[in-house]
């Protein structure tokens, strides 16, 4: 792989010493410490290795590898990060240390390339996921909209529609998988048994509010590549900003892992980029 990839290795505390002055990554890692020691602490997620795409600087990977874990990023270079990473080639590597690889590349062009097995697959408003549902939402916003106006008015009065704001429709059609194919495909191929699927959506997730069925559909598309689904969590005050937690296993597995994890910190914060955090809803949880 390493003679077709642009692939930078390195320690993880030399890594994060290039943004020790870095005032925006600062801020930023400190506003997700919270959520993401959460689910470090609730998943038991320590010393293990994280596959993160689209992970850019890695802020809050950072949690992660402070947690003793070994990091693995893919994304393109928005940051320009490849020409920090070259003038580090030559420094000494302390294999006993979390390790960080670094693959400067589109997702797309990587997945068929990736030869380890992860333990955690983890995705934070991963741009091409986010477009995806972006799209469908608002193809099927408008035909939903315009097909049922007429039944809602009929059936609520053109005042109470206004007053309960019940005129907001479904955004999100029952025949759609509610993650895009890419995800599915990097998380089949390189999750391994026993761990974690972690997939945060910021600005495009869909309103669990308005479209409770998609629970089900994202239950269903991630028992195709063998993963149960464990929580579902979304902002109160925005239902499109939610969490999804899985686990890949068989089921008695399944239940062994929730039932001790069910005994942790529980989850109160996700999405720490958030200015004013909302209260968070569980919209689901695995059944024993």
């Amino acid at each position: 792989m390493k003679d077709l990839l642009k692939i930078f290795e390195i320690n993880c505390e030399k890594y994060y010493t290039l943004f020790k002055s870095n005032e925006p990554f600062i801020l930023d890692r400190k506003n997700v410490e919270l959520p993401i020691k959460q689910l470090i602490s609730h998943f038991e997620i320590k010393n293990k290795h994280v596959l993160s795409i689209g992970a850019g600087r890695g802020h809050e990977e950072y949690w992660f590898y402070k947690s003793g874990c070994d990091l693995t990023f893919i994304d393109t270079d928005e940051f320009n990060i490849a020409p920090l990473l070259e003038e580090q080639l030559s420094a000494e590597k302390n294999l006993t240390d979390p390790m960080l690889t670094y693959i400067i590349e589109d997702a797309h062009k990587v997945i068929e390339k990736l030869e380890n097995i992860y333990d955690l697959c983890y995705f934070s408003s991963f741009v091409p996921d986010e477009v995806y549902r972006e799209d469908i939402q608002k193809e099927y916003e408008g035909q939903y909209q315009n097909t049922n106006l007429l039944l809602r008015i009929i059936r609520y009065g053109l005042f109470k529609l206004h007053i309960t704001g019940r005129g907001r429709g479904r955004t999100w059609p029952n025949y759609k998988k509610p993650f895009s194919d890419l995800v599915m495909k990097i998380t089949k191929n390189t999750l391994k048994d026993g761990g974690l699927f972690i997939l945060q959506s910021y600005y495009a997730g869909i309103p669990i509010e308005r479209n409770p069925h998609v629970v089900s559909l994202v239950k269903k598309q991630l028992s195709r590549v063998g993963i149960s689904l464990l929580h579902i969590y979304y902002f109160k005050e925005n239902s499109g900003v939610n969490l999804t937690i899985g686990y890949k296993g068989k089921k008695n597995a399944t239940r062994e892992f929730f039932r001790r994890i069910s005994k942790n910190v529980k989850i109160t914060r996700f999405h720490g980029r958030a200015v004013n955090p909302s209260e968070i809803v569980k919209a689901y949880q695995f059944k024993m």
